[in-house]
Parts: structure tokens; sequence; C-alpha cells
């Protein structure tokens, strides 16, 4: 959808880089505001502006340009958004807490597909791994909306 010369290429690659922008600043709103109690705030900073970087690096790098670089940002989202979604573990309540793991656990497990592309194709592989994840990122801004 993104690639250069399709005709979405505009449309998808500037939605993901105002996603990884928006999503950047929230990130570090919360952060730095957080009425959470999180522990070890320095491993949580990496978890959660992984993604949204990797999100920015994806939108600029579009598939068939540099495809090493748009595999870096891709796999930034992929295993932090997946870590990041477990990492919420240790500072939510349940029953938010058990379905942070089972996402993030899901999306981490569908990575195994990239390996075998040919059982289930590329784009459905790359979709298990991102859907979870972004599946929990909008239920962790639920959460923390309704957590006041």
């Amino acid at each position: 959808m993104g690639a250069i010369g399709s005709p979405t290429s505009l449309l998808w690659n500037g939605q993901l880089l105002i996603t990884g922008v928006l999503s950047f600043l929230g990130i570090t709103l919360f952060l730095r505001s957080s009425a959470l109690r999180i522990p070890n705030p320095r491993i949580a900073w990496v978890l959660y502006i992984m993604p949204p970087l990797g999100t920015i690096v994806v939108s600029l790098v579009p598939e068939n340009s540099i495809l090493a670089i748009h595999a870096i940002g891709a796999f930034m989202v992929f295993i932090f958004g997946g870590l990041g979604s477990i990492y919420a573990y240790r500072f939510t309540k349940p029953p938010f807490k058990y379905l942070s793991v089972l996402l993030g656990a899901v999306s981490l497990l569908a990575l195994a597909f990239f390996g075998i592309p040919s059982v289930v194709g590329f784009g459905v592989a790359e979709r298990l791994v991102v859907y979870p994840f972004n599946i929990w990122a909008i239920s962790f801004a639920g959460y923390l909306m309704s957590s006041g």
C-alpha cells in the first residue's frame, strides 16, 4: 500500500507518519507525567518509544526503496510493540494486565510466520504481528483514560 509508485502511497505513508509522530508525542507525555508507578522507567522509555520511531521510519522509507532500513523500522514496531504490551503487566490492573500479556504474546509468537511466509503469505504474517499490538495500544489508551 505504501510502495513508491502505488496509488495509495501518499495516503498510507502519510497516515503512518502522522500516527508515528502523534504516538511518539503521546508516549512522551505519558511517561513524563505518569501517575502510574512504572517499574524501571528507563526500560519503559525504550519499550514504548521504539514502536512510534519504527512507524516513522517505515513511513519515510517504503519497502520498495531501501528494504534493509524499512525492515529495521518494521521490526522496531514488531518486537518492541509486543514486549511493551507484555511489560504493561507490571503496572496495570486486572483484567487489563492479562489482556496485555495475551496480545503481546500473540504478537511476538506471530513473528515465527516471517520465517515461513509460504504458510500464510507475507502480508498476513505482518498483520498477525501488528494487529494485536494495535489492539493493545488502543486498549491501553482507553485504560489510561478510564483510570483517571
